[in-house]
């Protein structure tokens, strides 16, 4: 009998959590009840390719991958929006010998994430344009 007051006890609690934290959640196209943050600053393009220019530097240069290439990130960024259609990446195609070979997804957020993935993959921007 204290095992299943336990079980329904913790349930409850679970019940209790789930909709408190869900009461919380935003709804597309919202700003989540929260109208005291200001509009985030964005990259400039130089920067962009800078911080692209830096992940080809110090990371790709040792990547088996990518070792021993002459990469160059391209200026024809393509702009990558979340749910609520704000810009917040830029998918930096990543070019050897003017052949793309692969990307790298630049934050486009002064004081978000400078980087969220790279794929190296022949012309793989151009498949997503």
């Amino acid at each position: 009998m204290k095992l299943k007051s336990v079980f329904l006890i913790l349930g409850f609690i679970f019940l209790l959590v789930g909709t408190y934290t869900s009461s919380f959640a935003a709804q597309l196209g919202t700003k989540g009840g929260n109208d005291t943050f200001e509009k985030p600053k964005l990259l400039n393009k130089s920067d962009v390719i800078r911080i692209a220019q830096i992940h080809v530097q110090n990371y790709l240069k040792n990547d088996i991958q990518t070792m021993n290439k002459r990469i160059i990130p391209s200026s024809d960024f393509i702009e990558l929006y979340d749910l609520g259609e704000n810009l917040f990446a830029y998918m930096v195609p990543l070019t050897e010998s003017n052949k793309e070979i692969g990307y790298i997804t630049i934050g486009a957020l002064e004081n978000g994430y400078d980087s969220y993935d790279i794929l190296i993959k022949d012309n793989i921007v151009k498949r997503q344009k």
